[in-house]
């Protein structure tokens, strides 16, 4: 039986491993060209996380983010949101929906504004058959609802719409 002290030591020595590989990656050259495909996302461990949710290409953009947006000593839930040597994938990101969201109570507008930064969920945006209000305007998971989302709105649209648009580089009103 474990207790909460050997859950947390376990919890933090994820952490370490994971501030390690962070600078591993930040001795890395990269260049403007450079694609990472090595996405992460990140929710308090201590409290619902309503819009205190993150996603980030790769560990050295995702623990600066948890310090300043989740917790200064980097204490969180974090899990990488790809699988072995493949890129985040539609099944990724959709798998992330109904375990993440729920389990950790995640606002939805912030999953959506947050996972369209992935190109491959940012594609299917850009490609869905529904308005792209529909995304962040609804939440399909009443019962673990933090926040209400807010109704229709034009701005909460065109949040959504500029994040797509600087995923895949493409025109800023492609959706009006």
């Amino acid at each position: 039986m474990t207790t909460d002290s050997d859950t947390s030591n376990v919890h933090r020595l994820v952490i370490l491993h994971g501030r390690e590989r962070a600078r591993e990656m930040v001795d890395k050259p990269m260049t403007k060209h450079t694609q990472v495909d090595d996405w992460y996302w990140a929710a308090p461990s201590d409290e619902p996380a309503g819009d205190r949710f993150i996603i980030e290409n790769g560990q050295a953009a995702l623990w600066p983010r948890v310090r300043r947006e989740i917790h200064r000593n980097e204490q969180c839930h974090w899990a990488p949101i790809h699988r072995l040597n493949k890129g985040a994938q539609l099944e990724d990101i959709l798998d992330m929906m109904f375990t993440v969201v729920p389990i950790y109570r995640v606002n939805l507008n912030r999953f959506v504004f947050e996972a369209a930064k992935i190109p491959v969920f940012a594609k299917f945006l850009r490609n869905a058959r529904s308005e792209l209000c529909n995304y962040v305007s609804n939440n399909c998971f009443p019962d673990h609802q933090v926040s209400k989302p807010k109704p229709y709105s034009n701005v909460t649209m065109r949040k959504l719409g500029g994040i797509v648009s600087r995923t895949l580089g493409c025109d800023e009103d492609w959706f009006i």
